[in-house]
């Protein structure tokens, strides 16, 4: 896992953005205690139980604590995962987290400051360069925000690395939910 080994006294926290066809299933993962992203699961274009096994498998090899996996449209998934989770005796707490446009820019703007306030280092890898840069925002005629990747772009990084970094930043044992 790109050179990173699991430490039994550091914490480890992990998002989860599950994709399957035109998007990727992304799970980034986190050393708290280091403060360093130590590996970045990407996978697409498999079957959901191969998917969810990796997933297991990763959660297990880091002993992840907090899982934030995104629920919005895939709740069957996450239903199936947490059966997994529990069947494998692994106590990875798993906190469903709603993506809505407020929730998303509160998030965003967590990861921004860990990034560039707290130290937060990511792993040198050019797909979440790549997302990184073609993250935009945008103002709606409305006033709102939007943040989105670029047209012909991929989130799916972005994403995981602000729910990993959301479960690092969220009161422990605490899950956080937003208004639909």
């Amino acid at each position: 896992p790109f050179g990173a080994t699991y430490q039994a006294d550091h914490e480890y926290y992990a998002g989860l953005d599950f994709g399957q066809t035109v998007d990727f299933t992304v799970m980034p993962i986190f050393d708290k205690t280091a403060n360093v992203q130590v590996e970045l699961l990407r996978l697409n274009r498999l079957p959901w139980a191969e998917m969810r096994r990796q997933i297991r498998e990763r959660c297990a090899y880091w002993h992840v604590k907090v899982l934030w996996p995104e629920e919005n449209s895939m709740s069957a998934n996450l239903e199936e995962l947490k059966r997994e989770f529990s069947e494998a005796e692994l106590t990875t707490e798993i906190v469903p987290f709603r993506t809505t446009n407020e929730s998303k820019i509160q998030q965003a703007s967590s990861l921004h400051e860990s990034l560039h306030e707290r130290g937060l280092k990511l792993l040198n890898i050019p797909e979440q360069r790549r997302e990184m840069m073609a993250f935009q925002s945008k103002q709606t005629p409305l006033g709102a925000w939007q943040l989105a990747a670029a047209p012909s772009e991929h989130d799916d990084i972005v994403i995981g690395d602000m729910l990993g970094n959301g479960a690092m930043q969220a009161p422990a044992g605490l899950g956080i939910t937003f208004p639909s």
